[in-house]
C-alpha cells in the first residue's frame, strides 16, 4: 500500500483554487491524466507487484483525489439525505435534524433557481442591467501534453481562469456583453481573495462601459465570492469616482445546485484545449480561450490589474452586533453613494437590510489601495524542473514564455499542499525534540533555557533579520514547520515546549467557535467550515486565530511581518499588533495569569511561518515595553 501511494502522489494531485476550508481534504488531478494511465505506468515499475485495477482506484479513492471535469459534482446534503433512510425510502419516518436542514436547503435551492431562470429572461431583453455569473475554473496546470509521462511527474505552472458570462445562450449576446475570461497564472500572483477581488474589478472595469447596473451570479465559495475582503473592494470601486457604475448585485445559488452559464463557458474552453491537444504554455492556454463559444472578450492580468485589496471590516462591538452572518447572505448590493453592506437573508424578500460595515479610516479616506508592482513569482525548484524535464520537449518557439518567467526562491508552490518550512511529516508532530526535560519549569515565563530544540535553517532572511531584533534586545526561536508552526510558537512561549501545540490549537478553536460573530470578519467562509477544517493537525494559522489566541488568552499579540508588495527582505519587516477583540478567558475554561508574559512576539518569517521571538537577555517579555508599531491603522491578511 505504501508503494501505490507513493506512486499516487508523484503525479502531484493539485489542492483545490479555493482556500482548503471549502474543501478541506479534496485534492485535483488534471484532465490529461487518468486512473487508467495511472496504474499501467504503476504497474510497469513495479512488475513482480500483483495491484488490481479496482485496489488502485480504491487508493485514489481513499486519498479523496478527484480529476478535474466539470458536470459531475452532486449536492452532498442530498445524497445524504436519500441514503438515510429518507426521502422515497421511507416517507412515514418522522421529521428530523436532517430532514428540517434538507427541507430548508432545498426551498432556497428552489428559489434560488427561480429567480437564475427568471434574470436569464431578462438578459435577452433590451434591458440596461447586464446579468452574469461568475465562478474560477477548476484544476488548469501547464504545459499540458498529454501522453507524456515526464510531463504527467513534474510540478507544473498553476493557471487560473475567473469567467464572467452572462445568463442564456453565449452567442446570443450583444458584443458589448459577451463572456470576459480573466486569465493569470501564479507566477504573476495567486489565488487569495484579493486575487479573485481584482478580477471582480476587472469585470466592472469592462461591463460599466455599457451599463450602470450589473447583477452577478455566484456559488457559495466564501473565499471567491462571499467574504469582507471582497465586499470591501466592490464598496470602495463603485464609490470611486473613476467608475461610472451606480449599482452592483451579487446573488447566490444554494450549495450543491450551482451550475451556472459560466460553467457552460468553462466545458467550451475544455473543448478547446482538447482539440489544441498540447499545450505548450501560457500564451496557448490564452488562445484557446479566446477561441471557445461565445467570442469571449480575453483580459490576460498583468501584475498591475492586481491591488492589494484588504479586508475593510469595523472590528468594533456594535457593528459587530448588527452584521448577519456571511453564511445566510442570499443576496449583496452595493450602490454608488451608500458605504453600508445592502444584503438579503431570503431572494424572496422585497427589500434589502442595510448595516455599517467598514472601518472608520476607510470612510475617511476611501483611497484605492496601491497596486502591485512586481509578479509574485514561480517556486525556484519548480522553475528549474520545468525548464530542464518539459522545455526539451517543446518546440523552440515555445520555450521563450518559460525562460522569461519571474522566479522567486521563497515563494509557496501553489500546485500542492506545501509544509510551511519543512517538509515534516505528519508522524514528525510529536518528535521526541519537542519533549521538554524533567527538570525543565512548567507553567511560567520561559527564558533562553528551555527544552531542545529543531535547528533553525540556514535562510539568508534570517541573518537579515537578526541584527534588527538585537537592537530591540529580542531575537528569533526557529519553531518546527509541519503547518502546526502557529500553535507550535505559542505553545513553547507557554508552555516551554512545542508538545502542546494541539492543546492550544483546540483552545483557540473553542474560543472562535463560542463568539462567531466576533470572528467571523476574518474568515473567508463560514465559521462552521472554517473550524472543521482548522481542527485538524496541519491547518495554517490565518489572521483569525491570531486574534482567537489573543481574545483567548487577554494579551495583545505582536507579529513581526514583511508589509504586502515590498518583497520579502528584512527592510520589509514591520510589527503589526493583535489586540483582544473581547475579554474570553472564561470561554476556554480560564487561565492562570502567572503562566503566560504580558504579550506574545512571533515572527511571520518569509509570510508563510511562524516562528517565536523572544527576550535577548530578560527572562520573558514581561520585563520588556511591547514593540512599536508602524503608526498606523492595518488590517493584515496573514492567512
Amino acid at each position: 500500500m505504501e508503494a501505490i501511494n507513493h506512486h499516487i502522489e508523484s503525479f502531484h494531485p493539485t489542492v483545490p483554487h479555493y482556500r482548503r476550508s471549502h474543501a478541506p481534504f479534496r485534492r485535483y488531478l488534471p484532465d490529461d491524466i487518468s486512473i487508467t494511465s495511472m496504474w499501467k505506468d504503476f504497474k510497469e515499475k513495479k512488475a513482480e507487484s500483483k495491484v488490481s485495477f479496482n485496489l488502485y482506484r480504491q487508493c485514489v479513492r481513499n486519498k479523496n483525489i478527484s480529476f478535474s471535469k466539470l458536470g459531475g459534482e452532486e449536492c452532498e446534503l442530498c445524497l445524504l439525505y436519500n441514503t438515510e433512510c429518507h426521502g422515497h425510502v421511507n416517507q412515514q419516518q418522522p421529521s428530523c435534524e436532517l430532514c428540517e436542514q434538507w427541507a430548508q436547503h432545498i426551498e432556497h435551492a428552489r428559489k434560488s433557481r427561480t429567480q437564475y431562470q427568471e434574470d436569464g429572461k431578462a438578459s435577452s431583453g433590451e434591458g440596461e442591467t447586464v446579468y452574469l455569473s461568475s465562478d474560477m475554473q477548476k484544476i488548469i496546470v501547464l504545459p499540458r501534453m498529454p501522453g507524456v509521462k515526464t510531463c504527467m511527474f513534474t510540478r507544473r505552472l498553476v493557471v487560473f481562469h475567473q469567467t464572467f458570462a452572462p445568463l442564456g445562450h453565449l452567442k446570443s449576446k450583444r458584443r458589448e456583453h459577451r463572456v470576459l475570461a480573466c486569465v493569470w497564472h501564479e507566477g504573476i500572483s495567486g489565488r487569495k481573495a484579493a486575487d479573485v477581488a481584482s478580477a471582480y474589478a476587472k469585470a466592472i472595469e469592462y461591463y460599466s462601459q455599457s451599463t450602470d447596473s450589473i447583477v452577478i451570479w455566484c456559488d457559495n465559495c466564501g473565499p471567491q465570492n462571499k467574504n469582507w475582503t471582497l465586499y470591501t473592494c466592490l464598496t470602495l470601486l463603485i464609490n470611486s469616482p473613476t467608475v461610472s457604475l451606480t449599482q452592483l448585485e451579487l446573488r447566490y445559488l444554494e450549495k450543491g445546485h450551482t451550475f451556472m452559464s459560466a460553467d457552460s463557458f468553462h466545458a467550451s474552453v475544455e473543448k478547446s484545449t482538447k482539440r489544441h491537444k498540447n499545450l505548450w504554455n501560457f500564451e496557448d492556454f490564452s488562445d484557446c480561450v479566446e477561441a471557445s463559444a461565445g467570442s469571449p472578450k480575453l483580459a490576460s492580468l498583468q501584475c498591475q490589474d492586481f491591488r492589494l485589496w484588504r479586508n475593510g471590516v469595523s472590528a468594533r462591538k456594535k457593528d459587530v452586533q448588527c452584521r448577519p452572518h456571511l453564511r445566510t447572505i442570499r443576496a449583496a448590493k452595493f450602490s454608488k453613494g451608500c458605504t453600508a453592506l445592502q444584503y438579503k437573508l431570503d431572494l424572496s424578500e422585497q427589500t434589502f437590510k442595510q448595516c455599517s460595515f467598514m472601518k472608520e479610516s476607510l470612510l475617511a479616506d476611501p483611497a484605492l489601495p496601491p497596486k502591485l508592482t512586481a509578479n509574485r513569482g514561480l517556486e525556484l525548484q519548480k522553475a528549474v524542473d520545468i525548464k530542464k524535464k518539459l522545455c526539451p520537449l517543446m518546440p523552440l518557439s515555445k520555450r521563450q514564455f518559460w525562460n522569461s518567467l519571474a522566479e522567486d526562491k521563497n515563494n509557496l508552490d501553489l500546485q500542492v499542499q506545501k509544509s510551511e518550512v519543512s517538509e515534516s511529516s505528519e508522524s514528525d508532530l510529536d518528535n521526541d525534540d519537542d519533549h521538554p526535560s524533567p527538570t525543565e519549569p512548567r507553567g511560567s515565563c520561559m527564558s533562553s533555557a528551555c527544552s531542545s530544540r529543531p535547528s533553525r535553517p540556514s535562510y539568508p532572511l534570517y541573518e537579515g533579520i537578526d541584527p534588527i531584533l538585537a537592537a530591540e534586545g529580542r531575537q528569533i526561536e526557529y519553531t518546527r514547520g509541519d503547518g502546526n508552526c502557529f500553535f507550535r510558537a505559542i505553545s513553547r512561549e507557554l508552555d516551554g515546549s512545542e508538545v502542546n501545540h494541539g492543546k492550544w490549537r483546540d483552545m483557540v478553536c473553542n474560543t472562535i467557535a463560542s463568539q462567531p460573530q466576533l470572528f467571523e470578519q476574518y474568515v473567508g467562509t463560514t465559521i462552521d467550515d472554517h473550524l472543521r477544517d482548522m481542527r485538524q493537525l496541519g491547518r495554517w494559522a490565518t489572521t483569525c486565530e491570531l486574534y482567537a489566541i489573543a481574545t483567548c488568552l487577554g494579551r495583545h499579540l505582536y507579529v513581526f511581518s514583511p508589509h504586502p508588495g515590498q518583497g520579502d527582505n528584512a527592510a520589509a519587516y514591520r510589527w503589526l499588533g493583535f489586540p483582544p477583540q473581547e475579554e474570553a478567558v472564561e470561554v476556554v475554561g480560564g487561565h492562570d495569569e502567572s503562566v503566560h508574559p504580558r504579550y506574545i512576539t512571533l515572527c511571520h518569517t518569509h509570510a508563510n511561518h511562524f516562528d517565536r521571538i523572544r527576550p535577548l537577555l530578560a527572562g520573558c517579555n514581561c520585563e520588556m515595553q511591547p514593540p512599536r508599531l508602524a503608526g498606523e491603522e492595518a488590517t493584515m491578511d496573514l492567512t
